[in-house]
Formats: structure tokens, sequence, C-alpha cells
């Protein structure tokens, strides 16, 4: 059994001290640490016995107006006032407020990042040891484990900082194209931290819309991945080749290709090997965390320009007990999340349920309609669903059924099956505003 050292060190435990002696000075410094250190435990033993009761005093509006009154409440607890007078005595300065509260969040970031370690490698001591599961646990719990930053909540503050990076990169702020001019004109594109879901019936060509809009991302420049749960990657990247060349899918999975298409195929990708950052991934059993590590896995390197994940309903759950609902709502939670950490637009598709199928003519879609979780919606910034009303219609409906600073709407589109792609209509290239 490994045991994690206790750390002692001169700097941790003056801190705790000057600290809990503020705190009796200054009330007003407990509020702060009920919030950024409400789970540290001190190392002093004065300290460690004195900020619980300041806390606890604190939330009863107990008047600590002198160490008097303090040292009869320390007493009923069954304190020795003595440790109240030594901690007193060692106040620190107000000024110095944030380097305690810094070296404390240090010290306990420290303590977690040894018992993380230790946990790990007494897992992995063991002879029936399953190594994967120590690794997600290990990422699980570095990721659970906050950074060390100076956080700011000051609005003037934070605009400051907008400021200062738009000045140090003198670039706009980063959009990624869908390639349907009509749409990225209503949306002005997708941004940086944006969880945008594309919902549809089974069969009505989700997936191909949305491999579409990788592709045009990806050949605007754009570090694109698609994560795929339900189609290959091999299926998944013909269906990209068709696309492209209009060349039939399933002759390019047979292998029942004409010369000229093979070299036209060829030189396709030859240029998604060298020019065209897209990348396909087809895991299986991808639980959410798997899925936020992937993605951070592929913006170690280079930053992610645009995400797709095909789709919410396959994202399995590392809770068997949970229902349907409570894991789409995690997952689209953590969907949200990891567009705002990653500072990348994410394109997550959601299946429809099938209640107005059961009529005799299928029904425009609505947001209702969300299969599972009522969070989906909560969660996105942007909701398209797409319809048509059977597999062999070639005309479609783009809905824009909830946008975040650009209103709702409607677009008239036709579908290419053979390409599995998606154009504006002729007769109806500008979105409708009677949504």
């Amino acid at each position: 059994m490994l045991s994690i050292p206790e750390t002692r060190d001169t700097e941790t435990t003056r801190a705790e001290r000057a600290l809990v002696g503020l705190m009796i000075i200054h009330p007003s410094i407990i509020d702060r640490c009920e919030i950024e250190l409400h789970d540290y435990r001190c190392v002093d033993s004065d300290a460690s016995q004195i900020w619980p009761v300041l806390c606890e005093l604190r939330r009863g509006n107990f008047p600590m107006a002198d160490l008097t009154s303090l040292a009869v409440e320390v007493r009923k607890r069954g304190i020795a006032p003595a440790s109240l007078a030594r901690v007193a005595n060692e106040a620190g300065l107000p000024s110095n407020e944030n380097f305690y509260i810094h070296t404390l969040t240090k010290q306990r970031r420290k303590r977690r990042l040894l018992k993380l370690a230790a946990d790990a490698l007494e897992k992995l001591d063991r002879e029936d040891c399953d190594v994967d599961s120590v690794a997600d646990s290990l990422s699980s719990g570095l990721a659970s484990i906050p950074q060390l930053s100076k956080r700011k909540s000051r609005a003037g503050d934070i605009m400051m900082d907008v400021l200062a990076l738009s000045e140090e990169t003198q670039q706009p702020v980063r959009k990624v194209f869908s390639g349907i001019s009509t749409l990225d004109l209503k949306m002005g594109g997708f941004r940086d931290g944006q969880l945008i879901v594309l919902a549809a019936r089974p069969s009505v060509g989700k997936s191909a819309l949305a491999a579409q809009m990788a592709i045009n991302a990806a050949k605007d420049g754009a570090k694109t991945l698609f994560i795929s749960l339900e189609m290959s990657a091999q299926e998944t990247v013909a269906r990209a080749m068709a696309f492209e060349t209009g060349i039939n899918m399933q002759h390019i999975l047979d292998g029942t290709l004409q010369i000229g298409d093979v070299n036209r195929l060829k030189g396709l990708a030859t240029a998604y090997q060298n020019e065209i950052p897209l990348y396909v991934e087809d895991r299986s059993n991808l639980t959410m965390h798997r899925l936020e590590m992937l993605v951070k896995q592929y913006s170690a390197k280079q930053r992610l320009g645009f995400v797709v994940v095909d789709y919410i309903g396959l994202v399995s759950s590392d809770d068997s007990r949970k229902s349907a609902w409570e894991v789409t709502e995690k997952v689209s939670k953590g969907l949200k999340q990891l567009a705002k950490s990653e500072k990348v637009p994410i394109l997550a598709l959601s299946q429809l349920n099938r209640d107005s199928e059961k009529e005799k003519q299928i029904a425009i879609p609505t947001l209702a309609q969300l299969r599972n979780s009522g969070s989906v919606e909560q969660d996105a910034d942007a909701v398209l669903l797409l319809h048509r009303e059977s597999r062999q219609s070639k005309d479609a409906t783009l809905i824009l059924a909830k946008g975040r600073n650009c209103g709702t709407g409607k677009l008239s589109l036709e579908y290419n099956g053979p390409k599995y792609e998606f154009i504006p209509a002729m007769v109806d290239n500008e979105f409708s505003k009677d949504f």
C-alpha cells in the first residue's frame, strides 16, 4: 500500500496561520475562502481547529467583534482559546491576502496530484490490473483538478483581456463556414465555443450534411475532426469521396471502379493527405469522458478548428443505471463545456422522435421532438432541423429552430443522393422568416 506524504513546508503553515488570523480581523475574507478554498484541509493544528469554527460563525451571522466573544465560542466547541490567540497574533497583512490564498490553492492541487499518482501506482502494481481503466481514471482525475489561474470577474478587466488578445493576434474572431452560403450568411459562421445541434429523423441525411460541412471546413484550412459513432471510418470517407467526385459510393466500397475513376480518387486522396486537414475517428463504446480526451489529444499539437460528433445518442454511459434521458443530458452539457474549454465549434448530431411519422403526411419537425432530453435544446447555441418527406424526395428543408443572436428561419434545399450533397434550391435560396 502506497502512502501519500503529508507536506508540512514552512510556507504552507505560515500561509494557513496568516490567513486564519486575517479571517479574525476581516471576517469578509471568510466568504472568499468559502468559495475558493471550501475543501481545503489545514496542516497546521491551530489553523485546522479555528478555520471551520470561523466559517460556521460567519454562516450564522455571529458578530465577530472581539477576541473575547470568539474565545467563548471556541471554548464551547472544546477547543483551547490559546489556539485562537496564536493564529490571531500571526495574522498576515491584508495586502498579502491573494498570496496566502494562492499558496494554499497550490498546496491543495499538489495533494490531489499526489493522491492521484499514488492510487494509479497501487492499481498498476496488481497482477489483474486493467491498464486502460487506470489510464481513463488518471485522465479523468487530472481533468478534475483545476488549473492555477488568476480568475477575473470584473467586466472591465475581461474587456481589457479581450482587447489585448485582439491586438496581439491582429486577427478577427475565428469562424467555420458550412459551405451553404445562405446558412453562413444567416448565422455568420460557426464560432469558437459554440455547440450547434443538427437533428433529423433517421435516413433523412443528417450525416451527409454534417460530412459536407466538415469537408468544407477542412478545405478552408480548419483542422477538422469527424467522430463517427454510427458508421466506420471507411464508410464515412467513401461518402466524402462520392461527394467530391460524384463517383458511386457503393462502387468505391466494392472496388468495382473504372481505371479513370481510380486515378481521380488517388489524386483526391493525395490532396487530403497533404493539404486538407480532415481526420475521421470511428471509436466504439465512446463515453463522454473518452470523447473529451480524444478531442484534447487532437488539439494537443495543433488547435482544432471544427469538431463533428455523429451522433449524441450513441455516446456510451459509464453508469449503466442512468436512463437515456440522463445520459443524453450529460453528453449535451459535456459537449458544450468541451466546446468552451477547447475554444472550438462542435456540431453534434441528434435524432428526432418518430411520433409524427405515424401520420399519413410527415410533419415539419420541431424542437419538441429532440429525442430523450430537453437539455439538448438548452445547451445548444443553435439548433438545425433537417427535413425530407421521404428517402426518395430530393426536396429538403433546413430549419434554424434556435439561433442565439441570429434569429430563426428555414431554407429550401435540394438533395443529390448519389453525391450525398445538399445545395440551396434555385427557387428559394433565402431564409424565410415565418418559422
